[in-house]
């Protein structure tokens, strides 16, 4: 009897959206950097959205550049991308991998060699897709 009442209660939390969801947290990683050969064509701003997994461990995997102003803005991104660590989503307490979609926005530096983008914008939990469940 308890088994089942057991069964029913995880159904009906998966079936229902009930499953305790702790979404994926940055722990480290730098924000990209403006491209210089932008700043020599005097571009002043540009925009990257990148969609990579998180995997269970915190790594990210399988970055794909879903639109960019240039090349080179989509090169920063996928390179500072590639070095972040996060701490993975976790569903029910166990992790999981998680994909998501980040946008960045790129401003040209003022009087500076090189300057970092505005921050990412934070994770859009909406968009947040867990791979597993």
């Amino acid at each position: 009897m308890k088994l089942r009442l057991a069964v029913c209660a995880f159904l009906f939390a998966t079936l229902t959206g009930f499953a305790t969801t702790k979404p994926a947290k940055l722990i480290s990683g730098q924000e990209p950097i403006f491209p210089h050969q932008e700043q020599l064509w005097k571009r002043t701003k540009g925009e990257v959205e990148l969609k990579f997994t998180i995997d269970a461990q915190g790594a990210v995997k399988d970055i794909q550049v879903l639109k960019a102003t240039s090349d080179n803005f989509a090169r920063e991104a996928v390179d500072a991308v590639t070095d972040w660590k996060f701490e993975p989503t976790e569903v029910d307490s166990k992790k999981v991998a998680t994909t998501v979609v980040i946008p960045f926005k790129f401003a040209a530096p003022v009087g500076v060699s090189s300057a970092r983008t505005s921050r990412p914008a934070p994770l859009d939990y909406a968009r947040l897709e867990p791979n597993a469940r």
